[in-house]
């Protein structure tokens, strides 16, 4: 084991200042991160940092498979508009539900 090893990463604590249900994604500074239970305003929570999820998707973008995707934080959805956004990680594929999308975080 490397001496300077702490953890896997796969997920970070945080406090923000809006409630937020599991699933929902959220952005942790220049994180972008996916809830892993609800959690009130102003209450620590485990966000998510690695993995595959399925999100909500601004509906007109076109994704495809391995491109850079980015977390709308005033519209809740993926998009692949990077302008005003936050970096969510790679589309993998569509989610059944036209709505959603399956991305990598």
């Amino acid at each position: 084991q490397m001496k300077n090893y702490i953890a896997p990463g796969c997920n970070i604590k945080a406090t923000l200042a809006a409630a937020v249900s599991s699933g929902d994604g959220a952005v942790i500074g220049d994180l972008f991160a996916v809830a892993a239970n609800n959690y009130a305003a102003n209450a620590e929570g485990v966000y998510a940092l690695t993995g595959i999820f399925s999100l909500p998707k601004k509906t007109g973008d076109t994704f495809t498979t391995g491109c850079k995707v980015y977390w709308d934080s005033t519209n809740g959805y993926v998009t692949t508009t990077s302008t005003n956004n936050t970096h969510a990680g790679w589309y993998i594929d569509a989610d059944g539900d036209k709505a959603q999308v399956r991305l990598r975080l």
